[in-house]
């Protein structure tokens, strides 16, 4: 696939990806390894400024009883540590069944890794010097699937987590000074997405599934994920929420077939939302879809106000519906007062059929 059509999104990008949040921390940027085709970025500082948010941490605070020594031991709010994370990795890596199987963790946070590392390695940690860093390499089985992990802390502000060389890896960019330069087709998605507070950037190919992902992935998404060479999402949070995506396909035509079938479920769900909130339907009709070339462009902003009355009526909806299920429950409980089969069908009303004991 040629760079010139890679490149393409980033002179049509500059009208949709328009955020206002802080651009992504170029520290972390850099230390993402330059083969790195998949990249999510969080930024939890202006998350955590969210009012939504804010109020959200705060329950989810409340409802564990073992927060107050998970921050004792810390020595900080696990919710003030990090202020961005960068995921970086493949998609396409031969050796992985997902994405996050060779994937590197870039922090940006308030990190005080003599604690930090006390914590972390008291089942043991061996040391190994990348530059001028310690990486620590974690117990033998901290990752899902056995392989080795590491954890290194550059300094109270930059930490890497992740697979063992994963992690090297991102030492040795970040000792590096300048880190490595990612391709043109990754570099142009993050110089469009890097002002959202929460975006994803991946180019493909995107080829079939394997693993878990295979089995449940239905044979129209696994189509559509074959008409993808790239695509962008960007979420912004502040008065409004603003979403932007960009999908590239490999041609026009596909473009088109991507686009109506963006169309098409966007319509299907429209049908199907609950009348009892209003406020989803009100949502859907609010996304922006077109089509430049071979690229798909959908963009939506809503207002906060109107994300609170629809989160409210949701939690209203799924409270009623829980009082209708125990009612259900109840009354099938209770004894009935009249015997017998009614029968619904054809042009005549319901008829009640009186069963009756056999003498036999």
């Amino acid at each position: 696939m040629s760079t010139v059509r890679f490149l393409l999104p980033l002179g049509l990008a500059l009208t949709l990806f328009s955020g206002a949040a802080r651009a992504s921390d170029p520290v972390l940027l850099r230390m993402a390894d330059a083969s790195s085709n998949f990249l999510v970025s969080v930024n939890l500082a202006s998350i955590r400024a969210w009012p939504r948010a804010a109020a959200a941490f705060e329950q989810g605070k409340r409802s564990n009883p073992q927060w107050d020594q998970l921050v004792q031991a810390l020595g900080v709010d696990p919710l003030e540590l990090v202020d961005e994370v960068i995921i970086a990795g493949r998609v396409d890596n031969p050796g992985a069944k997902t994405s996050a199987d060779n994937a590197a963790l870039l922090l940006k946070g308030r990190f005080d890794a003599t604690r930090l590392t006390e914590l972390i390695c008291r089942q043991g940690c061996s040391p190994e010097t990348v530059g001028a860093h310690t990486l620590l390499r974690l117990p033998e089985g901290s990752s899902k699937d056995g392989a080795p992990g590491g954890m290194v802390f550059f300094d109270s502000s930059y930490a890497a987590l992740g697979k063992l060389d994963t992690v090297r890896r991102a030492a040795t960019n970040y000792s590096s000074g300048a880190g490595p330069q990612l391709n043109a087709a990754m570099a142009g998605w993050v110089n469009n997405l890097a002002n959202y507070d929460v975006w994803i950037a991946s180019s493909g190919p995107f080829g079939p599934m394997s693993g878990a992902g295979a089995e449940v992935m239905d044979p129209i998404a696994a189509g559509a994920m074959s008409k993808i060479a790239a695509f962008g999402l960007g979420i912004g949070v502040s008065d409004d929420v603003d979403l932007a995506l960009q999908v590239l396909s490999n041609n026009e035509s596909e473009a088109s077939q991507l686009r109506e079938m963006a169309q098409g479920l966007i319509a299907l769900a429209t049908l199907n939302a609950d009348p009892r909130q209003p406020g989803m339907s009100e949502f859907l009709k609010r996304i922006q879809l077109s089509q430049q070339g071979n690229l798909v462009l959908a963009s939506m902003s809503v207002p906060q106000d109107d994300i609170e009355r629809a989160m409210r009526q949701a939690e209203s909806s799924t409270a009623s519906g829980a009082a209708e299920a125990m009612s259900g429950q109840t009354a099938s409980t209770e004894p009935a007062r009249e015997g017998g089969i009614i029968i619904v069908g054809g042009e005549r009303p319901p008829q009640r059929v009186r069963l009756k004991r056999s003498n036999r």
